[in-house]
């Protein structure tokens, strides 16, 4: 970002040559747009000195959603001074580089910055391995148990659920990263495979209903294992912590053209206001790891929250909206706004 357009096209000249993939804006507040339309970003390169929204303002809204190691800035300043770039470091720059510039600096500046944000995604990865790993030993042996009881009585059932577990563990591995993408389709059979599952170990203590409005796009993009573990949490905790078990609803509506509502409504024993608080005070996880990784991933991706209503007794509601529209890159390899 850049408000000189000849700065814009030495950067943008550099990047081409060093083979990146890049988009391009003169204006503060379209950086934020891009940000919300782009699949991956590694680094921010911004001016300090802009007109609409200067580069501090803009920093401020970044450290908002993305931490210096989630999302490196590199700001461009034209001056040395020193209280400018000491508040520029205070805002959450990871570095800075003075113009005019040399392209050798800037250049190794970005190396440097686009492979910590390259390894700090490879933690990542093996965060979301170590996670499946946990998830399916749990999963399987209660699994297992149901069918085995099954094996007897009722074969054809058993049968019936072995398949339902082979498509639930096929779509619930197939994605590598926390921020890679999968259908609305995908997810919602993945959740009916596991509720199958579910109802063959609770019986009628359990009622599933899925309710998805006919204009909803179920080849939208959403991230992997955001609903699932939802429906597994207002199960597990809302319903089956008492004798007498409950409902769980997932809704699905279209707000507008754009915004996709998710609900996820129990009838079950609700949460604490104590407990409430200890969830969304948290800033580790330590308290409500599995909401608290679904709300983080949501505000690392969109800049969204889990809304997270509750009564002791009566109930929990989890609300949340992702966008329903996918951007495409144009023909020239970038986006320019």
């Amino acid at each position: 970002m850049d408000d000189d357009s000849a700065n814009l096209q030495t950067i943008v000249n550099l990047l081409k040559l060093e083979g990146y993939s890049y988009a391009v804006t003169s204006r503060s507040p379209s950086v934020l747009e891009l940000l919300d339309q782009l699949p991956a970003v590694h680094l921010v390169i911004a001016d300090i000195m802009m007109p609409d929204m200067s580069g501090y303002e803009l920093l401020e809204r970044i450290r908002e959603r993305f931490s210096p190691s989630e999302l490196p800035v590199l700001m461009l300043t034209a001056s040395n001074k020193a209280n400018q770039l000491k508040l520029a470091l205070e805002k959450g720059a990871n570095d800075f580089v003075s113009k005019p510039f040399e392209s050798e600096e800037l250049l190794a500046r970005i190396g440097g910055l686009t492979r910590m944000k390259t390894s700090v995604q490879a933690a990542r990865d093996a965060e979301i391995s170590f996670l499946r790993s946990q998830m399916n030993p749990h999963f399987l042996y209660n699994a297992l148990n149901a069918i085995a009881e099954l094996c007897m009585d009722a074969p054809n059932r058993a049968e019936q659920l072995i398949l339902q577990l082979s498509s639930y563990l096929r779509r619930s591995v197939h994605f590598k990263h926390l921020d890679s993408k999968t259908s609305l389709m995908n997810e919602l059979e993945m959740i009916e495979a596991y509720v199958a599952i579910e109802q063959a170990r609770f019986g009628s203590r359990l009622e599933v209903i899925i309710d998805v409005d006919a204009d909803v796009n179920r080849n939208m993009d959403i991230p992997p294992l955001t609903l699932q573990p939802l429906i597994e949490n207002a199960i597990r905790h809302g319903l089956m912590s008492s004798i007498r078990g409950g409902r769980v609803m997932l809704s699905i509506r279209n707000l507008n053209d754009t915004e996709t509502r998710f609900t996820i409504e129990d009838n079950g024993i609700g949460i604490t206001k104590q407990r409430m608080d200890e969830i969304r005070q948290s800033t580790d996880g330590s308290n409500g790891v599995g909401l608290w990784n679904i709300s983080s991933r949501l505000n690392l991706l969109y800049g969204r929250h889990l809304q997270i209503e509750s009564l002791d007794g009566e109930g929990t509601r989890i609300t949340f909206d992702l966008p329903n529209q996918r951007q495409s890159i144009d023909g020239n390899g970038g986006y320019e706004t």
